[in-house]
């Protein structure tokens, strides 16, 4: 394996003006320079494509591919497709990417010889963060996809190194801008079981803000979660059903809990849920038995107390 192999770093931009600047030196900046930046504007109306030009001006490994607004997944999708390293990695256009980042996961990578590398990170609102470190090493595919469903790993793409080769036979639904990674992951990792190594090393500055794609519109994201859960059971792998019916369970405590403001009609997955042996706390497996049973008054009551402590 080439010790100095390319990094195609692919960065989807939406009006990010005040702080695209910040994430792409970060980037440029990196111990690794062995990089591409592919920056994917997609439809910005601020000053985000004019920031990205004076970037590009400033480093010859920039790119910019300017679409109209066709949200995240397409983004992805045309970076993934003008994408010339031997690997690519993510980032969102309003976070930070750690110094050694890269260096770090390129040289597990070498290691190795995984196709996906799995680094730690810090989330958390503005100057308030967790550190998140992997912990155990997982090898196998199947377990590494069981706790991506479980949400006992986060499913982002900015943590994660991986082989060019596995996104070749992949396209990101276009218009779904919420856990569209997760989709992605638990289809390779399960049609193709690539080898996978962790790090334990930090590589991210993962933040959350109030403006972020996933904190608006929850109750669409609410929607989003189950077309997130049906294009996972279509894949029909026996091993994920428990999986499967975790996240089922946390799409519908999601649901109980925005119900007041969501729309979305869950009647497909509620006659089937089991979630009595499920590994979640056991307030939310009262909240889903009442609720599947439609005794609306406990759920209802829940709501007004929890009103009460904003």
């Amino acid at each position: 394996m080439n010790l100095n192999s390319k990094i195609s770093v692919i960065i989807p931009v939406y009006n990010a003006q005040d702080t695209i600047e910040q994430t792409v030196h970060s980037v440029t900046s990196q111990s690794y320079q062995n990089l591409e930046v592919i920056l994917v504007n997609d439809g910005s109306t601020d000053r985000s494509y004019e920031i990205c030009k004076k970037l590009q001006l400033e480093d010859s490994r920039i790119k910019i591919f300017d679409k109209g607004n066709g949200g995240v997944a397409s983004a992805r999708n045309i970076g993934i497709a003008h994408a010339t390293g031997q690997y690519i990695i993510h980032a969102d256009s309003d976070d930070i990417v750690l110094p050694n980042a890269y260096l770090n996961l390129i040289n597990e990578a070498n290691r190795s010889n995984a196709a996906i590398v799995v680094g730690g990170y810090y989330s958390g609102f503005e100057n308030n963060y967790v550190e998140n470190i992997p912990g155990i090493e997982i090898k196998d595919p199947v377990v590494f996809s069981k706790k991506i469903l479980q949400d006992e790993i986060h499913a982002g793409l900015w943590n994660k190194l991986v082989e060019n080769k596995l996104y070749k036979n992949f396209k990101f639904i276009d218009g779904l801008d919420y856990k569209e990674d997760l989709i992605f992951f638990v289809t390779q990792l399960m049609g193709t079981k690539p080898k996978i190594s962790i790090i334990q090393d930090p590589v991210y500055f993962y933040y959350t803000r109030n403006s972020s794609i996933t904190n608006q519109n929850f109750d669409k994201n609410v929607e989003k979660n189950f077309t997130v859960i049906k294009n996972i059971e279509k894949l029909k792998y026996k091993e994920l059903e428990y999986s499967i019916r975790v996240q089922k369970a946390y799409a519908n405590i999601g649901y109980i809990l925005n119900k007041k403001n969501s729309k979305y009609i869950y009647s497909d997955f509620f006659p089937h849920l089991k979630f009595l042996d499920l590994n979640i706390p056991i307030k939310y497996k009262i909240l889903l038995f009442f609720e599947k049973y439609s005794i609306n008054l406990f759920s209802n009551i829940y709501l007004k107390i929890k009103d009460l402590r904003k």
